[in-house]
């Protein structure tokens, strides 16, 4: 603030100097020399000031402008997000922690995951999910950290405030007077004061808004009502805003004075959330949603069906996003009113803790104690989840890329984003030649749509859709491709499909039946009406000589649509031969068996 102050001193200064000059130079009561003067002294300060104006702007801290500096994205606690996120649910990695993640993930400039764990390390992990470095807090983390514009990390546990360096190393700690329980995730002011919530051991009914300087040392502390566990949001004005246990939410001013307070029915787990106009929106253990005007008078409140401790997000339209403990995600105008809401929960002790994050393009991302990951519309409808193996108390957040990145209690981060690869579809029902009905089911790898077309034409996003099994009964050419939610197309799938109920059947035979002379070496051939091959009773294909009832060896051979029968021996003359085709010999390509057939015939002298 110095440097601000002298700043103003100066030009005005200056600008009392310029209009001395040009007053006495109406008057006639100056020489050249004073004007040359003045001109110089003015050219200067000027010059000064914009240098000092320029330092201040290179050398101003704040919170670092990274995808996620801090909790619920910014220092209103918006929860809104300046990039899009994932469209599907695709994993791209996950990194396992020693216990579970309710501290939620932040990222840096350099795209930087950082994340908490219940095993006392906060982790910074490269973009690709592998360990960039761990710092041991000695506690179990929870909260989550924030992100100076130099770098500088600060990360609460339990009764300490450490100050890392980007490379993991410590720069300095806080640990607040007579073991004083930290009970907030750290807010940055925009000229770099780290603000914090205490919760005070030695006067159990005090709460104490703690201001550090960038250096770690106290600038000032104010008492505001019992336990805190709401992270500050901080104003365009610097005012400083958080919820107490004592059923009031706070406004402080920077310098740590307090403007004014108001008093809720229930303690207020919610961390506050500034809207664009300055209204200040926050849940409550009542079962409301509080909307509060600039001066802190009530602007509206809106009652869901329970507890509602998780953190309201603005959407840039202005639309409220929160969770109650009800099971419900709820979506509020701006005056209080109802737009819709979607139920998030199905089991029967929801932990609905989470609080929502706004991609750009308006899908609201958040987690739930059924220990999914849901992202809903901004019109109230489902766009997919995803599944973890625990609930979830971490909020999301979304990378300069469009990943997505949220703790589970199953000791997992996750990074999930927008699948680039097409998805495969696959059918149940090979190409070929069948002798029934068929029924083919089409499935893919991934959510989507397929298409389909029945007539051998290349399918559209025109074309039928599939939404159940596709009923082939007769010979059919099925082309199909599917869509993913991403919007990759996969390649089109062709299935031919023969649909053949008809037996093969006899046509010709050599004899033909009944002959008489025929020459004693003769082949014997029989054709069939397609193409067939050994059935399971081709072995019993045999010759019989009626006239002693022997049966004779004989060597029978398939091409494409004919048997050929060759003796052994030689036949009898002027006897009387039955050559016998059981059922199930030969069958076609579909698979249809041949019916039993009997060619009779009588040799010659």
């Amino acid at each position: 603030m110095v440097r601000v102050y002298y700043s103003l001193d100066l030009i005005l200064y200056c600008i009392r100097g310029f209009v001395k000059i040009v007053s006495l130079s109406k008057l006639n009561l100056k020489t050249d020399k004073q004007i040359k003067f003045g001109k110089i002294v003015l050219f200067l300060g000027l010059i000064l000031f914009g240098a000092i104006i320029f330092s201040g702007a290179v050398s101003a801290a704040g919170l670092a402008t990274s995808p996620q500096p801090k909790f619920h994205h910014d220092s209103n606690n918006t929860g809104q997000s300046e990039y899009k996120g994932p469209q599907t649910n695709t994993t791209k990695w996950k990194f396992r922690t020693g216990r579970g993640i309710a501290s939620s993930p932040i990222i840096g400039v350099d795209g930087t995951i950082y994340i908490g764990s219940a095993d006392k390390n906060l982790y910074a992990l490269y973009p690709n999910g592998t360990v960039k470095w761990s710092f041991n807090s000695g506690y179990q983390i929870g909260y989550t950290p924030a992100i100076e514009d130099d770098g500088t990390i600060y990360l609460v546990c339990s009764n300490k405030l450490y100050a890392l360096y980007p490379n993991g190393s410590e720069k300095w700690n806080y640990t607040p007077e007579y073991g004083n329980t930290i009970g907030t995730s750290p807010a940055i002011g925009a000229d770099g004061t780290i603000y914090i919530g205490i919760s005070s051991h030695r006067y159990l009914d005090n709460g104490i808004l703690c201001a550090l300087k960038p250096d770690g040392t106290l600038k000032w502390n104010c008492t505001v009502g019992s336990m805190l566990v709401s992270t500050p949001a901080i104003g365009s004005d610097g005012t400083i805003y958080l919820g107490t246990f004592d059923n009031h939410l706070y406004a402080v001013y920077p310098n740590g004075t307090q403007r004014w307070n108001f008093t809720s029915i229930d303690i207020i787990v919610s961390s506050p959330a500034i809207g664009s106009d300055g209204t200040l929106y926050f849940g409550c253990e009542d079962h409301n949603v509080y909307a509060l005007n600039p001066d802190g008078s009530l602007k509206w409140k809106y009652l869901t069906g329970n507890i509602t401790d998780s953190s309201p997000a603005i959407a840039n339209n202005g639309t409220i996003y929160i969770l109650s403990q009800d099971k419900f995600l709820y979506a509020l105008t701006p005056s209080g009113n109802l737009k819709w809401k979607y139920c998030i929960y199905s089991g029967d002790h929801p932990l609905q803790i989470s609080s929502p994050a706004i991609g750009h393009d308006g899908i609201i991302y958040v987690g739930s104690g059924d220990g999914c990951l849901y992202a809903v519309k901004p019109d109230g409808s489902l766009k997919w989840k995803y599944q973890t193996g625990n609930f979830i108390d971490s909020s999301p957040c979304i990378g300069c890329d469009g990943t997505l990145y949220i703790g589970s209690e199953d000791n997992n981060l996750y990074a999930i984003h927008d699948k680039t690869t097409p998805p495969n579809v696959s059918s149940n029902i090979k190409s070929g030649v069948y002798n029934t009905t068929k029924t083919v089911k089409l499935t893919m790898d991934d959510y989507g749509t397929i298409y389909y077309t029945l007539n051998g034409k290349t399918p559209t996003t025109r074309s039928n859709v599939y939404t159940g099994p596709i009923t082939i009964k007769s010979t059919t050419i099925l082309k199909y491709f599917a869509v993913d939610l991403a919007g990759n197309s996969s390649q089109v799938y062709t299935m031919s499909y023969t649909i053949d109920k008809t037996a093969p059947k006899i046509t010709k035979t050599t004899p033909a039946n009944n002959a008489q002379g025929v020459a004693l070496t003769t082949p014997i051939t029989i054709k069939f009406s397609e193409k067939i091959s050994k059935g399971t009773n081709f072995k019993n294909i045999y010759i019989k000589n009626m006239s002693t009832g022997k049966i004779t060896h004989t060597t029978v051979t398939i091409s494409g649509n004919t048997i050929t029968i060759k003796m052994l021996k030689n036949r009898l003359n002027r006897n009387k031969y039955e050559v016998y085709i059981p059922t199930g010999a030969v069958k076609d390509l579909a698979g249809n068996r041949n019916s039993k057939y009997l060619i009779n015939f009588k040799t010659r002298a």
